[in-house]
């Protein structure tokens, strides 16, 4: 890499290898192409990524283009239909085997097994108790004071209302305009 005593400018951080190769295809932009193009110059490393792409890019030229046999792409896609058609086949088999080990199955014995679930549920369900008149008055008192302090608790939120709303924004805007001498209100046709 480069050192700065040897450039009067910085190189953006980054991968000589890949800069070098942009600089090569023409795709950095003109001031990043001449910091490029004076690393290449002045700096080792810099320059032997230049060379390393330069004789990659002749050694990728020389070779051969591959081709594929004429018949290459029909039988990839005969290949792909004839392993989506096995796929459908295996579902449809694996369907139709749950298929018979149901109807083989037959229907007394599941209605059954249902019955007997049920019957033990309902004989194992635990019974509920009566309350005793004790605790039918203990809940009524609660009621009660429930009730009490609902009962307290609207009435000072009304007189909250009342006093706080109603009063200053609705009721003393409604009197100042009711005040005002008959000469100030337009008759009506």
């Amino acid at each position: 890499m480069h050192t700065p005593d040897l450039f009067p400018f910085s190189l953006p951080p980054g991968d000589p290898d890949e800069r070098v190769e942009r600089w090569l295809d023409g795709d950095l932009p003109p001031e990043e192409a001449e910091q490029v193009a004076a690393a290449v110059r002045e700096d080792a490393a810099w320059a032997r990524a230049a060379q390393t792409a330069r004789h990659l890019r002749l050694a990728l030229r020389a070779t051969p283009a591959a081709t594929a046999p004429p018949d290459f792409a029909s039988g990839v896609m005969r290949a792909v239909a004839h392993h989506e058609k096995a796929q459908r086949q295996a579902q449809r088999q694996s369907v139709r085997d749950t298929l018979r080990l149901w109807l083989r199955v037959p229907v007394w014995q599941p209605a059954l097994a249902l019955a007997v679930t049920l019957l033990v549920a309902v004989a194992l369900w635990p019974r509920a108790t009566p309350p005793t008149e004790a605790e039918v008055a203990a809940s009524l008192e609660e009621v009660r004071w429930t009730l009490a302090y609902l009962s307290h608790t609207s009435q000072q939120t009304g007189e909250l209302v009342r006093d706080r709303v109603l009063a200053p924004h609705v009721v003393a805007p409604v009197q100042r305009a009711l005040n005002t001498s008959d000469t100030d209100i337009p008759d009506l046709p």
